[in-house]
C-alpha cells in the first residue's frame, strides 16, 4: 500500500508528465528518465543534477526542473530556503544530501513509469 508521501510523488510526477504530453520532447524525456535511476545510483545526486543542468537540451532541463520542483518545495528532506537545487546540493550536509538522493531516486521511478505510459512513442 503506498504511503502518503509516495502518493504525493506520484501526483507530482504525473502532473509533470501530462504537462509534456504532445510536446516534441516527450519521447526524449521518456528515454532519459528510463535510465536516470541508474545514473543517480552510480554518479550520485550532485553529479547527476549538474550533468542535467549542463546539457542545455530540453529533455535534460525538463528533468532538472522536475527534480528541482519536487525536491525544493519545502519537504522535510530539503528546506524551502534554497529554491535552486544545485545550490542546495553543494551546501547541504551529508545527511540532507543522502535523504535528497534517496528521494530523487524514488521520485524518478514515478517519472519513469508515467513517461513510459504517456510519452514514449512505440518502437
Amino acid at each position: 500500500m503506498p504511503t502518503f508521501l509516495d502518493q504525493e510523488r506520484a501526483e507530482h510526477a504525473l502532473k509533470v508528465v501530462k504537462g509534456m504530453k504532445g510536446n516534441s520532447v516527450g519521447d526524449k524525456f521518456a528515454k532519459l528518465t528510463a535510465g536516470f535511476t541508474a545514473t543517480l545510483i552510480s554518479n550520485g545526486l550532485g553529479q547527476s543534477v549538474a550533468t542535467l543542468r549542463a546539457k542545455q537540451e530540453p529533455q535534460y532541463l525538463a528533468l532538472y526542473e522536475a527534480l528541482q520542483s519536487w525536491l525544493c518545495e519545502g519537504k522535510p528532506f530539503m528546506p524551502v530556503s534554497n529554491k535552486e537545487l544545485i545550490n542546495h546540493i553543494v551546501t547541504a550536509d551529508m545527511r540532507t544530501y543522502m535523504q535528497a538522493q534517496a528521494e530523487a531516486i524514488s521520485y524518478v521511478e514515478w517519472l519513469k513509469k508515467f513517461a513510459a505510459a504517456y510519452l514514449k512513442t512505440p518502437d
